[in-house]
C-alpha cells in the first residue's frame, strides 16, 4: 500500500482541476464542493486503497453511464462494491473503507456528469502525491 501525502494531494489536485475548470472562482459550485469531498475522502484512506477504491468508482461510473440490459443492477453503488471486490477481499472488513464508502457516493452525486474526469484528476494527484512520499521516505 502506498502512502498518500496529503497536502501534496491537495496541491496536485487543484492543479489538475485548474488546468480542466479554470481557476477556482470561476466553477460551479458542484466542482467547489466536490474539491472538499475529494480531500476528505483522500484523508480518510491516506494509508492505502485509495487508488483501489478511486479506480473501482471510475470503472463503475463508466459501466453506470454505458447503456445496459434491463435487468442488469445498475446502481453505482453496486457496480463499485462489484469493482472493488475485484481489488480487495471484504472491503467491509476495513473501517477506512466503510467510512470512505459514503463520501465518494457523496462525491460521485454531487458531480454527475463531470465524477470521471474529476475522478482522473483525483487519481492522477493521488499517484503523483504517492510517488513523492515514497521517494523523500
Amino acid at each position: 500500500m502506498d502512502t498518500l501525502n496529503t497536502l501534496r494531494f491537495r496541491d496536485d489536485l487543484a492543479d489538475l482541476l485548474r488546468d480542466h475548470y479554470g481557476p477556482p472562482r470561476d466553477r460551479p459550485l458542484h466542482l467547489k464542493v466536490g474539491s472538499q469531498l475529494a480531500q476528505t475522502l483522500a484523508s480518510t484512506l491516506q494509508n492505502g486503497y485509495f487508488d483501489e477504491l478511486l479506480t473501482a468508482a471510475i470503472e463503475a461510473d463508466r459501466q453506470w453511464c454505458a447503456p445496459v440490459p434491463p435487468d442488469s443492477p445498475t446502481s453505482f453503488s453496486f457496480l463499485v462494491d462489484s469493482a472493488l471486490r475485484r481489488s480487495v477481499q471484504d472491503p467491509e472488513e476495513i473501517p477506512e473503507i466503510r467510512i470512505a464508502w459514503h463520501t465518494l457516493l457523496a462525491l460521485h452525486s454531487t458531480l454527475g456528469t463531470d465524477f470521471a474526469l474529476f475522478a482522473s484528476c483525483m487519481r492522477s494527484a493521488a499517484r503523483e502525491s504517492s510517488r513523492v512520499a515514497a521517494t523523500t521516505s
